[in-house]
């Protein structure tokens, strides 16, 4: 309903992708990008994005792009963004192939930024408290968990090598 202040935008281009924004709230803004970054303007091929929007003021912003030239997500990426109450921020991007990306914000005023580079990265990130930010950075072959409750925390996982594992699990408030 354009009269409730929603937006949605979505830029596939390729064969075989998968994008779809579901929004029920006010003024709630979704963008959507699968491309071949330019390289070869062919497109990407069999990447997927979802994101779910139920409140208000909610933004997502989900990038699936293939950076060698080779436009096969093949295996395909993956993202899911589920945001439910308020002013919740998710930005997700994607570089490669075969990535899993899932965020999940029910509180408020949450911010999460997960960057999966290169390929057979998995990153499940949980923020159901308020005033949280989480930044996840992951290579290749990595895994991490992240779940936040509370308020005011705060959590940096980098994960710049291969068959890196994080678990990080913040309950309570003003955790670093």
């Amino acid at each position: 309903d354009p009269s409730d202040g929603d937006t949605d935008s979505t830029v596939p281009s390729g064969f075989a992708n998968n994008a779809r924004v579901i929004q029920d709230g006010f003024d709630n803004q979704s963008t959507i990008s699968q491309t071949a970054n330019g390289l070869n303007g062919l497109g990407l091929t069999g990447a997927a994005a979802y994101n779910s929007q139920e409140g208000s003021g909610h933004r997502s912003t989900i990038t699936q792009y293939e950076v060698s030239g080779d436009t096969e997500f093949d295996p395909a990426s993956r993202v899911d963004v589920f945001q439910l109450g308020e002013s919740n921020t998710s930005e997700v991007l994607q570089t490669r192939q075969a990535n899993a990306a899932t965020v999940t914000q029910s509180g408020a005023r949450n911010d999460s930024f997960v960057q999966q580079h290169r390929s057979n990265n998995t990153a499940f990130v949980t923020q159901t408290g308020e005033d949280g930010t989480s930044t996840l950075f992951q290579s290749q072959n990595d895994q991490a968990t992240l779940n936040q409750g509370g308020t005011n925390n705060d959590s940096k996982i980098d994960q710049g090598g291969s068959y890196l594992v994080a678990f990080v699990d913040q309950i309570g408030d003003s955790n670093r």
